[in-house]
């Protein structure tokens, strides 16, 4: 039987894309969920954001804890995270309309205050690995001294609406 050249170079070919071609695809997701917690005390309400230390194509890693601090942190519309190496950023959700999610009557109100100025977006230096699956991780968010400087939360004034 006489195989051609060309046939052959063909067929290296599509055999060379079909490897290629398994490759490629949606990054795995290990999942991550269990519970935020700040000197023991669960944070209920609060938005949870892992900051991706290498900037890619998918929406950062997020959740939004439960009434009991439970979260299960989604990317995009993908349960888990995206395998790499995070900084973890924590967020009143309401502060962004200049709000703030829990009264000062709540039991939780200054262990929830201090995460959210401890660990936000300008002041975390709290890390996290996507190398493993995690179910029931507690993030623990207690008070500790920061590696800078705090920079101070300023309410977001909003200059949209015309009265």
């Amino acid at each position: 039987m006489h195989v051609s050249t060309n046939s052959l170079k063909g067929c290296l070919l599509l055999c060379s894309l079909l490897c290629a071609a398994v490759g490629c695809g949606p990054p795995d997701y290990y999942t991550l969920s269990g519970t935020v917690t700040s000197d023991g005390v669960p944070l209920p309400y609060i938005q949870i954001t892992l900051d991706p230390d290498m900037i890619d194509s998918t929406r950062p890693p997020m959740a939004l804890t439960d009434s009991e601090g439970r979260f299960e942190i989604k990317t995009g519309r993908n349960r888990g995270v995206p395998p790499g190496s995070y900084t973890i950023q924590i967020e009143d959700p309401a502060f962004a309309d200049g709000g703030t999610t829990p009264k000062k009557t709540d039991p939780f109100y200054d262990n929830y205050q201090y995460a959210c100025l401890r660990y936000s977006a300008s002041n975390s230096d709290l890390k996290y690995e996507a190398d493993a699956h995690r179910k029931e991780y507690e993030l623990k968010l207690d008070t500790k001294e920061p590696s800078k400087p705090l920079v101070p939360l300023r309410p977001i004034e909003n200059t949209t609406d015309v009265e």
